[in-house]
């Protein structure tokens, strides 16, 4: 058998005839995307097929829109790019917060989050904590910095280890903006996410500040389903127009 330069195998005249086999092989050794429904039908094909490095399997998956590659050490999305993955209104009390979901088809297949925060807090001068929990988990299991630099160079840190109510950032009476950058070591289910936070937190008539910041939330190793927005108080108020945004990346 000679192979094209895309490495189609053919049969040549100096080969044995042999149909059945001919067309075998020609069509083993195309490298294409199978068509799959969801993940039930990728496993089973993958099971039928036990990709390797040498044989990779390729499928395009019709719940979710995306490609993946399995060489025998698990399943990979294809290609980059970011995806909106959820979006809330924040109103009325905060009570136990709002929840950006992932949606399930597409659980584990991203390497980062980030979560937005466009918000107010009624009366809340001085700057009140700005939370987000992974996955609801509401133990300990967090540890945050936070450093705010305000317009007249006052500095104000924020640290919390083996804390429940993990701060991400800083409220005010006047609408700021926090972005929150999660970071995954692997796809798949995972018990640690480390994050990064920048932002910009206005207190009204005592202007405003500067914040940045990091952390890592150390939990139950599951898939990313959730991330929840509060504050440390579920009795503050969320300000007119507050919203939260979940976005993948991978």
């Amino acid at each position: 058998m000679a192979q094209t330069p895309t490495k189609i195998l053919y049969p040549t005249n100096a080969d044995n005839w042999d149909p059945a086999g001919d067309m075998e092989a020609l069509a083993r050794s195309v490298h294409h995307f199978v068509p799959v429904a969801n993940a039930s039908e990728r496993n089973a094909l993958a099971n039928d097929y036990n990709p390797t490095p040498a044989r990779p399997l390729y499928v395009d998956r019709a719940d979710t829109g995306t490609l993946e590659r399995n060489a025998g050490d698990g399943w990979e999305p294809i290609g980059g790019g970011t995806m909106l993955l959820a979006e809330a209104s924040l109103s009325g009390n905060v009570g136990g917060g709002t929840a950006l979901t992932v949606p399930p088809t597409l659980r584990g297949t991203f390497r980062k989050y980030v979560v937005e925060i466009a918000a107010s807090l009624a009366g809340a001068d001085p700057l009140l904590n700005l939370v987000v929990r992974v996955n609801g988990d509401s133990g300990s299991n967090y540890t945050s910095h936070l450093t705010a630099r305000y317009l007249d160079d006052r500095i104000r840190f924020q640290n919390a280890s083996s804390t429940a109510l993990p701060a991400v950032g800083f409220v005010g009476t006047s609408a700021g903006i926090t972005r929150v950058t999660y970071s995954n070591r692997a796809l798949g289910s995972t018990g640690l996410l480390m994050w990064t936070v920048e932002g910009w937190a206005d207190t009204g008539t005592g202007g405003g500040a500067n914040v940045v910041g990091g952390g890592k939330w150390s939990g139950t190793s599951a898939l990313t389903s959730h991330f929840t927005v509060r504050t440390a108080s579920s009795s503050d108020t969320w300000g007119s127009g507050a919203i939260a945004r979940l976005w993948g990346y991978r």
